[in-house]
């Protein structure tokens, strides 16, 4: 089922990221949604406001101080395909991100949040298809 989240910064704007999630029941898509939302919230500054799977859940944002959905980050991620793909963070947390402006991809904020797009997790990227690796990440410029 494919679930949106909208995100908000600390300036009030807000963005919306979606990915298709495995679930086969809306109570399932939920649940994993509100587990991949307090993940996306820990590798981003802006906090996940609400996320939509067949119906709307509002949710109670932990938003940072001076998040920016401007400043975000972007992951390099291999696929089971052997295609590259980029999985974008809005305003991504500064404690993942090195002093040199990569994002350290080893840190266990990023591994929770790649986990639910792996085999096992309960999401896939572009068309259905799941990381197997993440080969590096930086700031957007």
């Amino acid at each position: 089922m494919r679930t949106s989240f909208t995100m908000r910064d600390a300036y009030q704007r807000q963005c919306t990221k979606q990915w298709d999630g495995v679930a086969t029941t809306v109570a399932q898509a939920h649940t994993d949604a509100d587990a991949l939302a307090v993940d996306l919230e820990a590798v981003s500054g802006a906090g996940v406001a609400k996320h939509i799977v067949s119906q709307e859940t509002l949710l109670s944002p932990t938003v940072a101080s001076g998040s920016n959905l401007d400043a975000g980050g972007t992951l390099h991620c291999r696929l089971d395909n052997g295609k590259l793909y980029p999985i974008k963070i809005p305003a991504i947390n500064p404690a993942v991100v090195l002093s040199d402006g990569n994002i350290d991809i080893t840190d266990a904020l990023i591994l929770a949040f790649v986990a639910h797009f792996q085999s096992g997790g309960e999401f896939t990227v572009s068309e259905g298809d799941l990381v197997v690796t993440i080969e590096g990440g930086e700031l957007d410029t």
